[in-house]
């Protein structure tokens, strides 16, 4: 959706996605990014996402209706080339959407990384 703003023509202000889910669901993906599903074959999410220089995009505070729509397209073989997307793609074509859900509402629930602890 567009807005007006002055004489120029811009995108409208994001609306602020609820921050509160399903208590359950939150707990589920806390244990998933922090356990993951050995018996899946599906590692712990945080060894990558939550490890500060590990090379993998932090995703602490990311909105959890982006988050699990990269993951579901990561599922259906929608994979960038790069060598991240290569690693993940096997892993998310092992998720269900119950898991990818869980652990997208998980991440949304915390706080982003700080943008000054994001530059090099």
């Amino acid at each position: 959706m567009f807005a007006v703003e002055g004489d120029g023509v811009g995108l409208a202000p994001p609306r602020e996605e609820p921050r509160h889910a399903d208590p359950a669901l939150i707990e589920s993906g806390r244990k998933l990014a922090l356990e993951g599903a050995p018996e899946a074959g599906i590692p712990q999410c945080a060894a990558c996402h939550g490890n500060p220089g590990g090379g993998a995009p932090r995703v602490a505070g990311q909105h959890a209706a982006y988050m699990a729509g990269q993951l579901r397209l990561l599922r259906m073989g929608h994979v960038p080339a790069t060598a991240g997307a290569a690693l993940m793609a096997p892993v998310a074509q092992r998720l269900s959407d119950d898991q990818i859900d869980a652990v997208s509402a998980f991440f949304a629930t915390l706080p982003p990384e700080p943008r000054e602890a994001r530059l090099p």
